[in-house]
């Protein structure tokens, strides 16, 4: 069997390589592109642009591109990374190799898409490890329900800790304190930066607000809060609330001007749909 010269072997390997590959020379006309970069593009060997520029595809392979993105002769989208480098003993000669990474880059889009949903879906605030407003909402309505069949009380609380609402660790620590003062069946939910409501069954308004004032002294006592920077707002539930309006209700009841700091006040949170 007659041996191929090397010189021959390379020029085989580089033109049928699956890897898009280009060479320009030192004033950027293209002098080589192997067979996937002609079916890639269109172009053909025998007919190159005099100038790199003469082309839209080799006029995006300029100094410092690092991603190509183009429509094939298919009409398919797709995306490579340009991997750039001087051709050793040839001075002036620059070879471009494309590694398509379109499968890549649409695994990427949906995985952020994957993550927004699991965003707009989750039940629970990833910070304090709370009830989120959706959480919340899904709570609320069968206590709700519950009240409107059995006439009992339920009260929401809301509190709006003005020094929290720059400080992650702070709202960490007043998560801890309420989840250790409240009952088993109340539930709290973090509605917001530095806001809280607690959803308190089998309590009317007034049971709920001497709640509120035991609050503000454990959060005293505990963290050092002031009364100045707690403001409370309450809504006990009537027959004519559903769970919508009595949310809208607690948060309505929170006072404008409790925000002694400067800073402003995270105003009425938006009720997600149900």
């Amino acid at each position: 069997m007659a041996s191929v010269p090397p010189d021959d072997q390379a020029r085989c390997l580089i033109e049928y390589c699956p890897v898009p590959l280009l060479a320009l020379d030192a004033h950027g006309r293209p002098v080589f592109l192997n067979q996937a970069f002609r079916e890639l593009t269109g172009l053909d060997q025998d007919s190159l642009p005099q100038c790199a520029h003469d082309d839209p595809v080799l006029a995006a392979l300029g100094p410092g591109a690092e991603t190509l993105r183009l429509t094939d002769r298919h009409g398919r989208d797709r995306q490579f990374d340009i991997l750039h480098r001087c051709c050793p003993g040839e001075p002036g000669l620059q070879l471009y190799c494309l590694t398509e990474r379109s499968g890549q880059a649409a695994l990427e889009a949906e995985n952020e898409h994957l993550r927004a949903e699991l965003a707009r879906n989750t039940l629970t605030d990833e910070e304090t490890g709370l009830l989120n407003l959706r959480g919340l909402m899904l709570a609320l309505e069968p206590q709700v329900a519950r009240c409107r069949r059995y006439e009992r009380p339920l009260s929401l609380l809301a509190l709006d800790i003005e020094p929290a609402h720059e400080d992650a660790r702070l709202r960490r620590e007043i998560a801890r304190v309420l989840r250790d003062q409240l009952r088993w069946a109340d539930l709290i939910a973090s509605a917001g930066t530095g806001r809280f409501i607690l959803i308190l069954p089998e309590t009317g308004a007034d049971s709920a607000a001497r709640l509120g004032d035991k609050l503000d002294a454990n959060l005293h006592r505990t963290l050092g809060l002031n009364a100045e920077g707690i403001a409370r707002g309450l809504a006990a539930w009537t027959r004519t609330d559903n769970a919508r309006n009595l949310l809208e209700r607690v948060q309505a009841s929170l006072p404008d001007d409790h925000d002694t700091s400067g800073t402003s006040s995270p105003g009425t949170i938006k009720i997600p749909a149900s």
